[in-house]
């Protein structure tokens, strides 16, 4: 993620971005994604994006995989800072309506 924070920076020098994180350690910041609890983090996350001045007047988002659903969770729900737009790649948001079939190993 931090690389494409630098790529969003080096096009657009003097942009502001904050990656919403549930725990500032990465390696629990990580596993949280995986094994946390929507109903839980998301009241942590708003409180996170309330508290920062440079989103008072609304910010856009983008949102990786998971994080696309969190973030369309945060629209839905809280939307304080505002939310201008939502920028998804690979997030399902329509749900999983199969499983590809895996071999033992796969």
């Amino acid at each position: 993620m931090d690389n494409f924070v630098d790529l969003i920076k080096g096009i657009h020098p003097g942009i502001f971005v904050h990656s919403v994180y549930i725990s500032e350690n990465q390696d629990e910041d990580k596993k949280a994604g995986f094994f946390g609890n929507l109903d839980n983090h998301l009241p942590q996350v708003y409180d996170q994006l309330n508290a920062i001045p440079e989103l008072e007047g609304g910010f856009d988002a983008i949102g990786f995989s998971q994080a696309g659903q969190f973030l369309r969770a945060y629209v839905e729900i809280y939307n304080e800072p505002p939310m201008h737009n939502l920028i998804t790649f690979g997030s399902q948001h329509m749900g999983v309506s199969e499983l590809p079939a895996c071999g033992t190993w796969d």
